[in-house]
């Protein structure tokens, strides 16, 4: 969806998180096939969705698939 998006706009830069093997995969592509794109505009960012994003004010925040994980692998902590 980055690339696509990157492609229809080319003045604004994109940050892609995702889990660390997840960015590790998508950091090899790039690199092979779309280097331009990560050098100049698409930075890729392992993050943990449940803590604080240190992204500050982008422009746009995108958000796919975030209940994709399976929900048994979620730990939730019980607060009294």
């Amino acid at each position: 969806m980055s690339l696509e998006l990157a492609k229809m706009y080319p003045g604004l830069k994109f940050v892609v998180q995702d889990t660390e093997a997840t960015i590790a995969q998508a950091r090899e592509i790039w690199q092979t096939e779309h280097m331009d794109y990560l050098q100049s505009r698409v930075t890729l960012m392992a993050h943990d969705f449940f803590k604080e994003n240190p992204v500050k004010g982008a422009d746009a925040y995108v958000l796919r698939c975030v209940l994709c994980v399976p929900f048994h692998t979620i730990t939730f902590t019980a607060t009294i």
